[in-house]
């Protein structure tokens, strides 16, 4: 194996790693949003996962499952806040 080609291996297994480590910060930020504004913002924006770090009303709560699980979002119970979870691409505002 010569220099260059074990440097370009290095390269590549460097890049896959870089692109993992992108990929694991992805999905491991969670934006917090501390009412119900900011989580419509923040979703509509592109935000993949979004922590209703705030006390949401149930009138609130079924106002943004509908709104946004008919369009894939998943809603779960963090240890003390809901979160609001994307999968694929960012939804544009319907204005």
């Amino acid at each position: 194996m010569t220099a260059l080609h074990q440097t370009e291996t290095k390269l590549s297994q460097n890049s896959l790693t870089l692109r993992s480590l992108v990929f694991s910060m992805e999905t491991i930020m969670v934006i917090k949003a501390k009412n119900l504004q900011d989580a419509e913002e923040l979703l509509h924006s592109g935000i993949n996962k979004v922590e209703l770090a705030y006390d949401i009303g149930s009138d609130d709560f079924f106002r943004l499952a509908s709104r946004w699980c008919d369009r894939g979002a998943r809603i779960t119970k963090d240890h003390q806040h809901f979160v609001v979870q994307i999968k694929g691409m960012a939804i544009p505002p319907n204005n």
